[in-house]
């Protein structure tokens, strides 16, 4: 990992701002009886458990100043409501952090390819240009807990530059 070096030049007083919004889910699970695919509660529970890890290093770290994520306003629920598969619309992703006022968004997906594959992603986006400034992706074997936040912290080791 590189680091505060790696970032772009600025005041050392002004750490760039980040906003990490909850990680968008692609289930191809087939649906079962009641229309969704077995073990939807947990995996709800976990991608959320997987972007409160990514709040949790934002939150101690010196390279960011980590914004709050208001999930309560109306941006965000036309953000999370604009598109079923979030992780495919970055305008929509960079629209919400210029409206923060942030320069980065840290976001993310989950792509549940059966009960025992998972793949996690994790993609940290620069708002003035909207381009990918890093990520990580990695496959786990295993629908547990432990196998996701292994996975997590996976990504966190993988990512170029330190959070």
């Amino acid at each position: 990992m590189l680091g505060a070096a790696a970032l772009p030049a600025r005041a050392a007083a002004s750490p760039p701002s980040i906003v990490a919004i909850d990680f968008a889910l692609r289930d191809d699970m087939t649906p079962g009886p009641g229309g969704k695919a077995p073990g939807a509660a947990d995996v709800a529970r976990r991608t959320r458990m997987i972007r409160d890890f990514f709040a949790e290093q934002l939150a101690g770290s010196e390279n960011f100043t980590q914004l709050a994520l208001e999930r309560d306003s109306d941006s965000y629920r036309e953000l999370m409501n604009a598109s079923g598969r979030l992780f495919e619309c970055k305008r929509c992703i960079v629209k919400y952090g210029e409206q923060l006022g942030s320069d980065y968004v840290l976001h993310g997906w989950v792509q549940r390819v059966s009960n025992l594959i998972i793949n996690l992603n994790v993609e940290i986006l620069e708002v003035a240009s909207g381009k990918v400034y890093d990520r990580a992706t990695v496959d786990t074997r295993g629908n547990t807990d432990k196998t996701w936040m292994d996975g997590a912290s996976y990504l966190l080791r993988h990512l170029r530059h330190e959070l």
